[in-house]
């Protein structure tokens, strides 16, 4: 396996005027779940000009593994 970061980079659409509120959430569940997560190194969130985007860029030192909640959410 290499040794280099897994780059995972998500966008997510916004109604106008919303921007703002969906960076705020972004950044808390960052800075409270995602960030306890094995593997990661660091989130950038990028805020698209035109006020309808955010961009989520992620490092981590491993591909991120789904919790036991996720999984059972999916099943």
């Amino acid at each position: 396996m290499s040794d280099e970061p897994v780059i995972l980079i998500n966008l997510l659409k916004v109604k106008p005027g919303k921007q703002d509120a969906l960076i705020a959430l972004l950044k808390q569940s960052t800075d409270t779940v995602v960030r306890t997560l094995h593997g990661w190194k660091t989130t950038r969130l990028i805020a698209a000009k035109d006020g309808a985007g955010v961009v989520i860029y992620s490092e981590w030192e491993t591909p991120p593994q789904p919790s036991r909640r996720c999984a059972a959410i999916r099943a």
